[in-house]
């Protein structure tokens, strides 16, 4: 897709097919009192008149399609900000994301955008836009053109393909909010590579090829070490060695790292996500109804991936480190199994007490990894790991585990911003209420709970012992929001992506000199 920035004094001096015009409520009223004359002819004013034909009042989401030959213009589109008092970034983003799905299922390959103008009388364009809300429309309406369409052939592909062909959008500021645009266009590739991963088939992305797809981030800048079984059964990594045992596939720990503040005194902050590439829940085995999305399983790893290549390619002024844990936990004779005990890189050892709670055991020896080799400043884990958390929230919040306050609120806070919402959940000390329901009879601790309730809080709890007691760590539950059964906020259905805005909001708030 084509995209430009023009600016134009007049009304009149826009040519195209498509105009495309974002009113709020306040704007539409002040049209309705009529202001428009400049595009009238023979008493008709088309704008003006639109508005009055459909009943359009510029609510949250509204749109109204004119189709008659109107001006320079032969489509006339409005579209509803709601009040101007309600209208913050994420809105500003759902509204281009719906934009861009109206023309494009009305097939209209070319459009020029108005955002939130007046005109004067003689149709000199008044911009009374703020730019920000401008710039998170575009980036709305840019997330909305995610298509994962490579497995599709002939007509089904065609079919499949985006039929906006150019975009124009008309300001005052071309300079600033093409910077933003720019700016916003990395964020959205990177969260669009997060995707791409997640939605890739487990024949496609295993340990080793995603392993090899982070490889290529060194044209980046940054630096990856791949450590592959032989380097694991070195530094004793058990636990995460047993998830992955039962494979053909060998398990694999990617270390991405990305100093962007090369002087800084300060210890990098580390992220670590869970990469099970496939999940059958091993001797456990999952129902074949609940198997059929598993390949979503590496969506922490995902996310930690398209993470530290957004911050290299925006070259953040941070220092960080991403470590992706990388296994396929499918059942052979060779799988671990119910009752065995394995020895974690800790020293803990861990009573297996059901083969399908994979994910804590893989993190388990990332996280002491990370905090042993690395002492960050921050320690922040992504995983798909309950479907408890999904009874509990739903797809709009993802879970948020941490022993420390200040890093909840800063969480908390960059998810607001970018709509990517979390809710914290209790967390005992270690030694606690709920702590204590993973005490194992026969090791230092067992892999669940010893019932079924509360089932994401005692698997945080259980990453929380290998955590080395450090102060600002978190567990975001991802489960439910990192791949979605139907369409949500700023993505299409399936691997979402969800996580890579956030912590980039994080870094940027907090922790970027």
């Amino acid at each position: 897709m084509k995209i430009s920035f023009e600016s134009f004094k007049n009304i009149k001096d826009i040519k195209t097919s498509n105009l495309v015009i974002f009113f709020s409520e306040e704007k539409v009223k002040e049209f309705a009192k009529g202001i428009e004359t400049s595009n009238c002819k023979n008493g008709e004013c088309p704008i003006k008149q639109s508005i009055k034909e459909f009943d359009f009042k510029g609510k949250y989401l509204e749109i109204s399609l004119v189709g008659s030959k109107l001006g320079n213009f032969n489509k006339l589109i409005l579209i509803g900000l709601g009040k101007e008092k309600d209208l913050d970034k994420t809105k500003a983003e759902a509204i281009g994301f719906k934009a861009f799905k109206y023309l494009n299922s009305n097939k209209l390959k070319e459009a020029n955008f108005l955002f939130n103008i007046m005109l004067e009388k003689n149709g000199d364009i008044k911009f009374d836009t703020d730019l920000e809300l401008y710039s998170g429309m575009i980036f709305g309406f840019s997330m909305a053109q995610y298509n994962f369409n490579k497995y599709f052939t002939g007509e089904k592909l065609k079919a499949k393909e985006n039929k906006i062909e150019e975009i124009t959008f008309i300001t005052n500021d071309i300079k600033q909010l093409k910077t933003a645009y720019n700016e916003n266009e990395i964020i959205k590739e990177n969260v669009f590579f997060c995707r791409d991963l997640i939605n890739e088939p487990a024949n496609i992305i295993y340990p080793a090829s995603c392993a090899e797809t982070c490889k290529e981030m060194e044209k980046f800048g940054v630096e990856v070490e791949i450590l592959k079984e032989k380097d694991l059964k070195k530094l004793g990594m058990g636990s995460m060695l047993a998830v992955g045992q039962g494979s053909d596939q060998e398990s694999h720990l990617v270390v991405l790292k990305w100093y962007g503040n090369p002087k800084s005194k300060e210890a990098p902050l580390a992220f670590i996500g869970k990469g099970v590439t496939f999940d059958s829940g091993g001797l456990s085995l999952k129902p074949s109804n609940a198997m059929d999305t598993m390949k979503c399983d590496m969506s922490g790893s995902a996310v930690v991936a398209g993470l530290i290549r957004l911050l290299a390619m925006r070259k953040a002024k941070v220092n960080a480190i991403g470590i992706l844990s990388l296994v396929e936990n499918v059942p052979s004779g060779k799988s671990m199994k119910v009752g065995d005990i394995v020895k974690s890189m800790s020293g803990q050892t861990i009573e297996i007490m059901n083969t399908d709670a994979e994910g804590r055991m893989i993190l388990a020896d990332a996280i002491y990894y990370a905090v042993s080799k690395f002492n960050p400043q921050i320690v922040i884990d992504l995983a798909t790991l309950t479907g408890a958390i999904c009874v509990a929230l739903g797809d709009k919040y993802a879970g948020l585990f941490t022993n420390n306050d200040d890093l909840s609120n800063e969480l908390i806070n960059a998810g607001s911003k970018v709509g990517e919402e979390l809710w914290r959940m209790p967390l005992s000390e270690i030694g606690g209420f709920y702590d204590r329901q993973i005490d194992s009879d026969f090791a230092d601790v067992r892999n669940t709970g010893r019932t079924k309730d509360a089932g994401a809080i005692t698997a945080a709890q259980f990453l929380q012992r290998f955590t080395n007691n450090h102060s600002k760590w978190a567990h975001l539950d991802i489960a439910a929001t990192a791949y979605l059964e139907q369409e949500g906020f700023l993505t299409q259905k399936y691997g979402s992506g969800y996580g890579v805005r956030l912590l980039n909001q994080l870094i940027k708030d907090n922790y970027e000199k």
